[in-house]
């Protein structure tokens, strides 16, 4: 790794003029002309400046794109004008200061301002008004909002803010020192985080409310060389002459290594295993390589105007994008040269994608730009909005058959109620904090929350007494978690280690997390399951996880970040360009131009015929047929958003034809699922109808609860929000979940409930093996996605794979 170097072509180049010789990166030559005209020349492009008589510009050209600016006599911008031609207007008062702004759509914005010519009110596209009142030295002090809700704000002599009032009466203070560092906030429910600084003002601690605290160390020049967390551990960095990290150093002594050159450009990183990643640019210092630790590549094409127009990924995908003269992507073509055109309105707001397999998905919107409708072939999804731009209700039709979800808020914000058309009904209580501490579910099943100072749960008491206990260590991570079953007292396991403490009195179930210095969870124990060992390589990929009662998995990776069983059951696996696997042991697996499984073969056994599954995309990426082994298929529908919407199981029938047996309607509350709506047929062939609500965490993909058949079951996750087991509402295990190393689960054998829910966003289908997970499928057999990651580098090098560990 210290032999690393940027190679510097040696053959001569030019500037845009054809003549001027490139000196280095970022050379640009300006030519000045008479009538405030300039053109300035760069390694890829000429752009053109006309100046006018106040040497303010008027117009810029590149590349055949014309943008122009219209000015009062005064100098001040009245009017901008893109390369589309769409206009926006603004009008001022009598110093240039903004009154109002108007859209190329005659949307307008209102600022009402008072003497000093500071804002006092602001009106949006919609009619809704904004109320502002300041002191007399223009701070501000109230915000009256839309919805007449209001928040409101305290300050010393300095102008520093010492108290935040919310609008749901909860009052937060600050308090400075002698120069004006934050040292205090007290939370509205008691907590203090506590913070100190040196005489530069660098923090050099920072404590939360329950005593944890994080220490800061720098250099003389003020770079960050060291943090020490709340139980010692400590990462360290170190610093080139330009303050560019060169090393860091994490808690455990791993070290990753980063290169630069030319202007801060990041050109090489060596990560723990020695395993190196190079980047490459061109002269005006943009991304155009990538060289993976295999020596792969893979390239951005760009433009003269360094926007990007290809790619070339490490798998051997041709991507291709094409622009308006704004610069709005107007067409994109896949590696199997699929192609997806977009169409905007004047604002430049998305309005229509039409897909290469014929359909098209359509968008409107409200004056302020919120989406309030979006069509597709699945169907119409409809978005109400409150005066501040909350969705209020969604609806969602399919096939003439609409549902609903409906969302209240309190004056804070915070969801207090949700409603849908299947007749569910969750209401909330929060304390001062935001955090839940009532659940009402239904109108009859009541849930209890303790949160701590933090607003994390600590426990939570079900219907009919059972409870859920959770314990965090000094960094925020779970450390053990109970469930309290009102029937049973389990005693303590023998043989547990030492690290995990006394069983608490009456616990049904208790798991236990231990954590390495770097955060990695190195051992679980658990009531019902033993003890459960992982060890990892220098850069945290998973190389062992050793259950005390089932069968241990090794694993071992090629420098690409490849996995493949190890120890006992080695398995043969065989990795394509860019990280594509060919084979796993006797399976095959196919994929297309765009890196896209299409079929999985395994050799039948005794003469029988080969397993092969077959599977097809829509236009838009998404999974949308998967043909089964045994002559059935699953066809899935998604709105234009990638949430799938239905999922239908068809049989072969004796004469070939295939029947829908199975029908699936999802109903989503944002990014979650609210419903699943379930439609299959008894013995007799008469037609049953199942449904099931799910409740989450506020904000997140970690659930909480779901109902079917009328009764409520509670989860029990592990420390990343994965279900572990689900219990009733008296505590009692109804289902308790086995899990392989990459997510693949067993239920164990009597268990009166279920669930599809996996790891977080993840939902398995039994139907084709796979968990749907909104843009991709994974596969948790082989512990890899089943597409290519669809934002590209954004997501990392490894395309397919779910992650480190």
């Amino acid at each position: 790794d210290e032999s690393i170097c940027v190679k510097i072509s040696s053959k001569l180049q030019t500037l845009s003029d054809g003549k001027t010789l490139i000196k280095g990166v970022h050379h640009c030559r300006y030519d000045y002309f008479p009538d405030s005209y300039t053109e300035v020349h760069d390694s890829t492009r000429t752009t053109y400046y006309q100046g006018n008589p106040l040497g303010l510009l008027d117009k810029t050209v590149i590349g055949g794109s014309v943008s122009t600016v219209d000015y009062r006599e005064d100098g001040f911008v009245m009017a901008e004008t893109n390369e589309l031609g769409h206009t926006t207007v603004y009008t001022r008062d009598s110093r240039g200061r903004v009154l109002s702004i108007t859209g190329p759509l005659g949307d307008t914005t209102h600022y009402h301002r008072d003497g000093a010519g500071l804002v006092v009110a602001m009106t949006d596209a919609e009619g809704h008004t904004t109320d502002l009142s300041r002191d007399e030295r223009g701070n501000l002090l109230t915000i009256q909002w839309p919805d007449d809700t209001a928040e409101s704000r305290e300050y010393d002599t300095r102008g520093l803010v010492t108290q935040v009032h919310a609008a749901n009466g909860a009052s937060t203070r600050l308090q400075y020192d002698g120069h004006a560092n934050l040292t205090n906030i007290a939370q509205p429910n008691g907590g203090q985080w506590r913070y100190e600084h040196d005489g530069l003002g660098r923090r050099l601690s920072a404590t939360n409310p329950i005593g944890a605290q994080t220490t800061y160390s720098y250099t003389s020049r003020g770079d960050l060389v060291a943090l020490r967390d709340a139980i010692g551990g400590t990462a360290r960095y170190s610093y080139d002459g330009d303050g560019q990290l060169l090393q860091y150093h994490n808690p455990k002594g791993a070290i990753t290594k980063l290169r630069w050159a030319g202007l801060h450009k990041l050109v090489a990183r060596v990560d723990a295993n020695r395993n190196v990643v190079l980047m490459r640019y061109n002269h005006e210092g943009e991304l155009v390589r990538v060289i993976n630790e295999a020596g792969e590549q893979h390239q951005l094409h760009r433009d003269m105007v360094g926007t990007l127009t290809g790619e070339t990924t490490f798998d051997g995908r041709e991507l291709r994008y094409r622009y308006d003269l704004a610069g709005q992507v107007v067409r994109t073509e896949s590696g199997a040269q699929d192609w997806t055109d977009f169409s905007y309105d004047a604002a430049g707001r998305l309005i229509a994608r039409e897909l290469d397999d014929g359909t098209e998905e359509t968008f409107a919107y409200n004056a302020r730009g919120e989406l309030i409708r979006a069509e597709s072939a699945a169907g119409t999804f409809r978005f109400e909005r409150d005066a501040l731009g909350r969705t209020v209700r969604e609806a969602q039709t399919l096939r003439d058959k609409e549902h609903w979800v409906d969302v209240t808020f309190d004056a804070n914000g915070e969801r207090i109620r949700r409603t849908t058309s299947l007749g569910h009904r969750e209401e909330v209580l929060r304390d001062a904090m935001g955090a839940r501490t009532r659940t009402l579910l239904d109108g009859d099943h009541e849930v209890t929350h303790s949160p701590d100072v933090l607003g994390r749960e600590t426990a939570r008491t079900l219907a009919n007494g059972g409870r859920i206990e959770s314990h965090y260590d000094p960094l925020g991570r779970l450390s053990k978690r109970l469930t309290y079953d009102t029937r049973e007292q389990r005693r303590p396991t023998p043989g547990q280690p030492d690290w995990v403490g006394k069983l608490a009195p009456g616990a049904g179930t208790q798991a236990s997390y231990r954590y390495d210095w770097d955060g990695e969870l190195i051992g679980v124990h658990d009531t019902l399951r033993g003890n459960t060992e992982y060890q990892y390589d220098p850069v945290g990929q998973l190389l062992a996880m050793v259950p005390e009662q089932a069968r241990k998995e090794l694993f071992k990776y090629d420098k690409r970040g490849n996995l493949a069983e190890a120890g006992g059951r080695e398995e043969s696996r065989v990795y394509g360009k860019g990280n594509r696997l060919e084979r796993k042991d006797d399976t095959h697996y196919v994929w297309d131009d765009d890196g896209r499984l299409i079929e999985k073969r395994t050799p039948g056994t005794d003469g029988a015929e080969d397993e092969v599954w077959r599977y097809r995309w829509n236009g838009a990426g998404l999974l949308e047929v998967v043909d089964r082994p045994d002559g059935g298929q699953v066809q899935f529908k998604y709105d234009p958003f990638a949430r799938r919407v239905s999922k239908t199981l068809y049989l072969r029938q004796h004469n070939g034809v295939l029947k829908a047996r199975e029908h699936t309607r999802f109903v989503w509350d944002g990014d979650v699922l609210a419903h699943e709506i379930y439609l299959h047929a008894d013995a007799a062939g008469d037609p049953i109808v199942e449904e099931r609500t799910y409740l989450f965490e506020d904000e997140s993909f970690v659930p909480l609860a779901h109902k079917q058949g009328g009764r409520w079951v509670h989860y029990v996750n592990d420390q990343i929000g994965t279900p572990e087991r689900l219990i009733d509402e008296g505590g009692a295990v109804v289902c308790e979940m086995r899990r392989t190393a990459w997510g693949r689960v067993e239920v164990v054998a009597g268990a009166t409930a279920d669930t599809p829910l996996r790891f977080q966003g993840q939902y398995a289908d039994e139907e084709t093996g796979l968990s749907y997970n909104r843009w991709r499928y994974f596969d948790a057999e082989g512990g890899r996605f089943t597409s290519a990651d669809p934002i590209g580098l954004h997501g990392g090098q490894h395309g397919y794979r779910n992650g480190v560990n």
